[in-house]
């Protein structure tokens, strides 16, 4: 069992991701591996990519704008917009099937 912030107790079995002791995955407890494999490879590679991943394929997916903002924890969504809405294939596709059509 966990004691979330609100303090509402949390069990491991509703967490989708948990350490195997049942406890909450940081953000750390992410990147230490990474940083691990990254060196151990030799490869240019930081967590932040998957967040721009994460970002683009939910916009490809034709994610709702108020919802891709509020899951990438924007506090405006001109910043999804610019970052995901435009630079997706298909925000792309749609630029030039405009552009074709002026």
């Amino acid at each position: 069992m966990i004691e979330d912030l609100d303090h509402s107790n949390i069990y491991s079995t509703d967490l989708v991701n948990c350490l195997p002791n049942g406890k909450i995955q940081t953000v750390n407890s992410f990147k230490y591996p990474t940083r691990e494999i990254k060196t151990e490879l030799g490869i240019d590679f930081k967590y932040h990519y998957l967040r721009h991943t994460y970002g683009t394929f939910m916009a490809e997916m034709n994610t709702p704008q108020h919802l891709l903002c509020n899951q990438m924890g924007h506090g405006n969504i001109h910043v999804t917009q610019r970052y995901y809405i435009a630079v997706s294939k298909s925000g792309i596709d749609v630029l030039k099937k405009n552009l074709n059509n002026l």
